[in-house]
This record gives structure tokens, C-alpha cells and sequence, in this order.
């Protein structure tokens, strides 16, 4: 993973996007891999450039947020999706995170905490709130289970793992409650993320909830069909 991430900026407000974008050229933690104001515009320039890291407003004409994420995530398929709005209601945020972006911020943030919010974007890291988190999962409860995308059975380590995740917790806080080393929390990550078919440790926590892992003997138990031995 590079050190500096590659960006694209969208954004149906072209001053704004633009503006950004020259803020962000003068900083040396990111780079700017292109800047759209058009969802079609933003998919070319995805597909062409395949950058890391998406800033996209969730509300562009001519798609609709869910489908601007599905069309970039097909396009360049290993980006991180990090939606820049205004519209703070939990309803927008959920379906944004349930599409497959890694998460949200507001249009009031200072420059370097959207540079930060980047960084951690291209890490993998959840960009959501514990109690937005909580609205999102309690609102997937309601859907009807699913396999893995793979097939694979996961350890009751790596549902140990996706539940902490769904508390907030990072891989150091993961690690002092399991007692492991986080060297081991990221290699349960690694083999989580394959058996799932994810790229984050948020699109870990969606899929989970959709499988009905998140229910622990606090929360249900998660359907046994779905496990495999403890490692």
C-alpha cells in the first residue's frame, strides 16, 4: 500500500470540488488523481486512473448515491468509498454504508481532518460512529440471511473479531480485549476479508450483520451452519 493515497474528488458543485482539489494538491499526505463533478464523469475517471481513495457526495444528478458507489466500486473495484454531504440524517448515512462506502463525513470538516479522514479511508479504517453503526446494523437485522460470497466457514476467533469491530473497537483495542497481539488481529483480518470477499474492516461489519454473525451470546447466538472450529 503506498504511503500517499490517490484521490478522487466529486462533486455536482463544481467550485467546491474544484477548490478541494487545489487544497489538497498542496498537501503532501495525498495526491489528487482526478476531480469530477458528474457521476458518469467520476466512473471514467475511476475506470481510467483507479485511484485509492473516492471522496464522493452522496447526492449527484443523474444517479442516485447507491448507484454512484456500486458503479465506482465496479470500475476500480480495490478504491475506498468516503462520502463527503452535507445531508447528516442516519437514514443517508446507512444506505451509503450498506452500499459499500467505508464511510461518512460532513462538508463542515476542516481541510485536515478531510485529509485525515482520507488516510484512514485508504488504511481501511470505519469512518462511522458507534451510534450511527448501531442504526445501520439494526436496520440490516431485518433482512433475510445470506452465505459468504466464498463459502468459507468463519472461527469463532473471527466472529469474536467482527463483533468487537461492530463495538468500534480498533485492532490495539481488539487485541487487549482478546489478549493477543495486534500483529494476530491483523492476520484474522487478513484471512476475515478473504473468506468474506471485502476490502474493509466496515464492508466486514455489513456483510456480518447480513449473515446474522453479529449475533453473540449477548446480542443471540450466530447461526452454527456458519462457523467453523475455534482457532
Amino acid at each position: 500500500m503506498p504511503d500517499t493515497p490517490r484521490v478522487l474528488i466529486v462533486d455536482d458543485h463544481k467550485v467546491f470540488a474544484e477548490a478541494i482539489g487545489t487544497s489538497l494538491r498542496l498537501s503532501k499526505r495525498v495526491e489528487v488523481a482526478g476531480v469530477a463533478t458528474t457521476g458518469p464523469q467520476a466512473v471514467g475517471i475511476a475506470r481510467e486512473a483507479q485511484p485509492d481513495v473516492v471522496l464522493l457526495d452522496f447526492h449527484l444528478p443523474g444517479y442516485s448515491g447507491e448507484e454512484a458507489i456500486t458503479k465506482l466500486r465496479e470500475a476500480a473495484p480495490d478504491m475506498k468509498i468516503l462520502v463527503l454531504t452535507s445531508d447528516t440524517s442516519d437514514a443517508t448515512w446507512a444506505r451509503a454504508v450498506r452500499t459499500g462506502a467505508v464511510g461518512c463525513i460532513t462538508k463542515e470538516r476542516s481541510l485536515e481532518e478531510i485529509e485525515d479522514a482520507i488516510i484512514k479511508a485508504h488504511s481501511g479504517e470505519p469512518l462511522i460512529s458507534a451510534e450511527r453503526m448501531r442504526a445501520v446494523l439494526e436496520s440490516m437485522s431485518q433482512e433475510p440471511r445470506m452465505a459468504t460470497p466464498t463459502g468459507e466457514q468463519l472461527t469463532e476467533r473471527e466472529v469474536e473479531i467482527l463483533l468487537l469491530l461492530a463495538d468500534g473497537k480498533d485492532n490495539q483495542a481488539i487485541a487487549d480485549t482478546l489478549i493477543i497481539s495486534p500483529n494476530t488481529v491483523r492476520t484474522h483480518l487478513q484471512n476475515l476479508f478473504s473468506k468474506m470477499g471485502v476490502h474493509s474492516k466496515l464492508e466486514a461489519v455489513m456483510l456480518a450483520s447480513k449473515l446474522g454473525l453479529l449475533r453473540s451470546p449477548g446480542r443471540h447466538e450466530p447461526p452454527h451452519d456458519l462457523l467453523g472450529p475455534r482457532r
